[in-house]
């Protein structure tokens, strides 16, 4: 009885040199090594769980987020959507379990050069709702700028959203504590009468 051709395999030859396995794996797929389902031993890990939700947002219609990803046309490359081997070669491990995956540009698909592993901040910050202000040439919102500033959030967001000041002139702002400085410096009211 001849063997299989495939190296390893020592089961009895069923169609065109190769066992039962492998010849119907050549007949429907036209290659006697295809796999459906990759072996990865990963399956239980977060960046699979990351990797498979990913897909789910954007082409599965029953996923509660779905109108938000793949009904606005957002898309996995195909690299990533065929295989979670190439999407872990991509993105590597997870620097730590408060990072999730995260598109820089939210417009933009999962692809390679446009996701990274993000934490919670990062993630807020880089919402669709998000309104960005350019000033000497960095980018970023509100909450980004106040912290670079060292100006009060809500300080900043009334000028900007509420007054509509132009970015510089809210980030040169007087400050709060700037302001009580200058009311402390008004004439005195000692000699004054009061009726």
């Amino acid at each position: 009885m001849k063997i299989c051709k495939i190296e390893g395999c020592s089961k009895n030859v069923w169609w065109r040199g190769y066992c039962s396995q492998h010849g119907q794996r050549l007949k429907f797929h036209g290659d006697p090594l295809y796999l459906k389902f990759e072996q990865h031993g990963m399956r239980n890990t977060t960046e699979y769980r990351s990797w498979s939700h990913m897909k789910d947002r954007c082409y599965r219609e029953k996923d509660k987020r779905y109108s938000s990803y793949g009904g606005r046309g957002i898309t996995v490359c195909d690299e990533w959507r065929n295989s979670f081997t190439a999407f872990y070669k991509d993105m590597g491990k997870k620097p730590s379990p408060k990072h999730s995956l995260d598109r820089i540009d939210n417009n933009g698909n999962y692809e390679p050069s446009n996701c990274r592993w993000a934490t919670n901040v990062q993630q807020a910050n880089n919402r669709r709702s998000s309104r960005l202000f350019t000033y000497q040439g960095k980018t970023m919102n509100i909450k980004e700028w106040s912290d670079t500033s060292g100006i009060a959030y809500n300080t900043l967001r009334q000028r900007l959203m509420r007054y509509n000041w132009p970015i510089e002139k809210a980030l040169k702002g007087a400050t709060c504590h700037s302001q009580w400085k200058e009311r402390s410096t008004y004439p005195s009211m000692a000699g004054m009468v009061v009726v």
